[in-house]
């Protein structure tokens, strides 16, 4: 716990350092509680294999260090891989059934090293924290703690509202995770073409909506405004298909698909 202690205080030097240090060390030992509790597999030969994929990346790729990145497999039964943030890139055991052959494994593993190298888990952070700090919200916080009616409305479309904007954010990150990806990836010798594969088999993973009811009432009874970065903002079912769209984390596939497919046409692949 020092050890992550310490190497937490040297990590970052900018803007809202105590929340990040807070972050970081959450995110450090929520890791470790993984791993003690076994939610990773640890076998030597996955290991020895998942870590030939990442030299690979890394040899084909001389101009950014790998050097932190470490390829873990979760037993979580959701098809599903992110990056932690730290460098630590998760896959869920579930998700190896989906893939067709090892290119398109490798393609997602550079994607997911792509997050981790534009570091858009901080920059998420950052986000939501200049969002929570910034004039305008401070100003609508305060005038919905002074209205006399309707508060319950008002709360839900502040939040609603930011929570579209940060999704559009993720939305746009993926794209730009998929597009660096494709860079790394098209560096190795892997088939060019099992990128799109790759994401053809994202299309059979989609992730349901979250609608788990807000805390509005926490704010109307504390007058304290949940966090802004949350992603549980109920919609109510007969409003689902025209909101959900705003509501997605990741961009339809097909959109996806076309901006690497026009990459590749660029690159003459």
């Amino acid at each position: 716990k020092k050890l992550i202690e310490k190497n937490i205080i040297k990590q970052y030097t900018g803007d809202y350092k105590s929340e990040f240090k807070e972050y970081y060390q959450d995110r450090a030992e929520n890791m470790v509680y993984l791993a003690e509790n076994e939610n990773f597999i640890f076998d030597e030969l996955i290991f020895g294999y998942l870590n030939r994929l990442k030299n690979k990346i890394d040899k084909a790729n001389p101009s950014v260090d790998l050097s932190s990145v470490q390829i873990v497999i979760s037993r979580n039964s959701w098809p599903n891989a992110f990056s932690v943030g730290d460098g630590t890139i998760a896959f869920h055991v579930a998700i190896f059934p989906f893939f067709d052959n090892e290119d398109q494994f490798v393609y997602i593993m550079c994607h997911e090293i792509a997050h981790y190298l534009l570091n858009h888990s901080d920059n998420k952070l950052k986000n939501s924290l200049d969002l929570e700090n910034s004039k305008a919200y401070k100003k609508e916080v305060k005038k919905i703690k002074k209205s006399t009616f309707n508060q319950y409305t008002q709360a839900k479309e502040l939040l609603t509202n930011n929570l579209y904007s940060q999704r559009s954010h993720s939305r746009e990150n993926e794209i730009e995770a998929d597009t660096y990806g494709l860079e790394l990836y098209l560096n190795t010798s892997y088939n060019p073409n099992e990128s799109m594969g790759a994401l053809e088999k994202l299309g059979e993973m989609n992730h349901p909506i979250d609608t788990t009811e807000i805390p509005i009432f926490d704010l109307l009874e504390t007058g304290i405004i949940p966090n802004p970065n949350l992603d549980n903002i109920v919609i109510e079912n007969e409003d689902l298909i025209d909101e959900e769209k705003k509501l997605l984390t990741h961009p339809i596939v097909e959109k996806r698909l076309k901006n690497l497919e026009l990459i590749l046409i660029v690159d003459g692949v």
